[in-house]
């Protein structure tokens, strides 16, 4: 990481620009972009290309994730609700309308770029879970490297 920031890369806050950069060519790399962006500007016709490492990558529920309001005016809304989403029926319907790959594994994926499809047998990292407890410290490690850049 240090030696990147020697290289003096743009740090946006902006995931679209981001991938517009790429895509336009004023970046020729991007680094952690968002999947359905690049997706989206793929799909547009932009000469994009995704490289997934070899050795494996990470997996995490990014927006995946869902939350309930505690002594919600309807708790059984939410209980239909979760109910549903998390049939067959709902998790093709979510995955289609966010493009993104879902855990149960009868769900298709013919809709998403293969991108964004876990190749069996790789090995992935679970941004959740194995490395819950390094979080902190691995932000501020990540703030003192990138903080030259952030003047």
């Amino acid at each position: 990481m240090q030696a990147l920031v020697k290289q003096e890369p743009a740090i946006l806050n902006d995931d679209r620009l981001a991938v517009e950069w790429v895509a336009r060519g004023k970046s020729s790399i991007g680094l952690a972009l968002r999947s359905n962006e690049i997706h989206a500007f793929m799909k547009a016709g932009s000469p994009i290309v995704v490289i997934n490492p070899k050795e494996g990558g990470y997996l995490s529920v990014s927006h995946g994730t869902i939350s309930l309001f505690k002594n919600a005016p309807h708790p059984n809304a939410s209980i239909v609700y979760l109910n549903y989403l998390l049939t067959r029926q709902g998790q093709t319907a979510y995955s289609k309308a966010g493009g993104a790959v879902v855990r149960r594994l009868d769900i298709p994926t013919d809709h998403l770029h293969p991108s964004a499809i876990p190749v069996p047998g790789r090995t992935y990292l679970d941004m959740n879970e194995d490395t819950a407890s390094l979080k902190v410290e691995n932000m501020e490690r990540a703030k003192k490297i990138f903080a030259p850049l952030l003047k």
